[in-house]
């Protein structure tokens, strides 16, 4: 506290006596739409895939189109989601670093790979990232993707866990484990010493609050070795619904002004259920349920008449007399041309 607040005095005290300087806007560029140019994985083991996703915002008054990057070396690969962007809008460059790709002559050491993603327009140039990790080839790890929970149901607490040994280094420890995911707890324990390696099982529960929906997270394992004091372990896992509609969207695509279309939705659960009301409903879009009582699966009837040319999106909410999932929405879309 006495710090802040001493660089607080001496910057009223420089205030009074600057000369007020204009605010120069940074100079535009497709630089600008990356929050982010570096990914730095850190230490890690061979043979996992290292992701990360760099977001890509059109911050310019203008539609931007990229190109195909390029990229420095075979064991990077990515995933450009989407070339265009209107402004405003925003996307991602999905990096996908393989470790067991990464030449023999590089490993152990810091390995740096360039991507370079060009623009067309509204100006020709390229932005370069950079992702990097250094491959410590005396790390072992039991599975190739970290800790997986593999795919879980919404409501149930899980369990997963990996073993992580280091050789050649008889005195290692974990320190600590610590978990960036909302939902995620981690523990490491020792489970077997020998006279060259150490392993230690890193545990990890799922809280059974964790939302429906594909996850990662990360795992930063502190230990005592030297270059190894901190690693990233990747943590993922795939929550389903207790009750689950397919399609997840009613999408109806083109429809006729005037004219009635119909789409059949199911709805399939763990375990028996009612549907008790729909809501969302209006004169451009009806839902009906064709099947009664509590059963595993049930069929809606969703019926869509535009009452007006252009994009149709409605938010339907079905309420059942599941504890675990009393309400499923359910997106209505279609485009209606006269």
């Amino acid at each position: 506290m006495p710090r802040v607040l001493l660089a607080s005095l001496v910057a009223a005290a420089v205030a009074t006596v600057a000369v007020a300087q204009p605010v120069v806007a940074p100079p535009p560029g497709a630089a600008n739409y990356f929050a982010e140019k570096e990914k730095d994985f850190g230490v890690t083991a061979l043979g996992p895939v290292l992701v990360h996703y760099f977001p890509i915002k059109n911050t310019s008054k203008q539609k931007v189109t990229m190109g195909t990057p390029r990229i420095q070396c075979g064991c990077v690969s990515v995933t450009l989601m989407q070339p265009t962007l209107e402004p405003g809008e925003t996307t991602y460059l999905v990096a996908y670093m393989n470790t067991a790709k990464i030449p023999a002559t590089q490993l152990n050491t810091n390995k740096s790979v360039t991507v370079s993603v060009p623009f067309s327009s509204p100006t020709f140039e390229e932005v370069v990232l950079t992702v990097k990790c250094f491959c410590n080839t005396s790390l072992l790890w039991s599975t190739s993707d970290g800790v997986s929970f593999g795919t879980v149901t919404k409501g149930k607490p899980a369990t997963a866990s990996m073993e992580v040994t280091l050789l050649n280094t008889p005195g290692w420890e974990i320190k600590e484990v610590k978990s960036h995911g909302a939902y995620v707890k981690a523990e490491a324990k020792a489970t077997k010493k020998t006279s060259n390696s150490v392993t230690y099982e890193i545990t990890c529960t799922l809280s059974e609050k964790c939302p429906a929906g594909s996850w990662m997270s990360d795992l930063t394992v502190v230990t005592n070795a030297v270059g190894i004091e901190k690693m990233r372990v990747p943590v993922t896992v795939n929550v389903e619904p207790k009750i689950a509609a397919k399609p997840g969207v009613a999408d109806l695509g083109a429809v006729v002004l005037g004219k009635l279309s119909s789409l059949d939705v199911t709805l399939s659960g763990k375990e028996p259920f009612k549907v008790l009301e729909v809501k969302g409903a209006d004169g451009a879009v009806s839902v009906t349920t064709k099947t009664e009582g509590a059963r595993l699966t049930h069929t809606l009837k969703v019926d869509v008449k535009g009452e007006s040319a252009g994009g149709l999106n409605r938010e339907i909410k079905i309420l059942t007399d599941s504890k675990d999932q009393p309400e499923v929405i359910l997106p209505v879309s279609a485009t209606v041309t006269k």
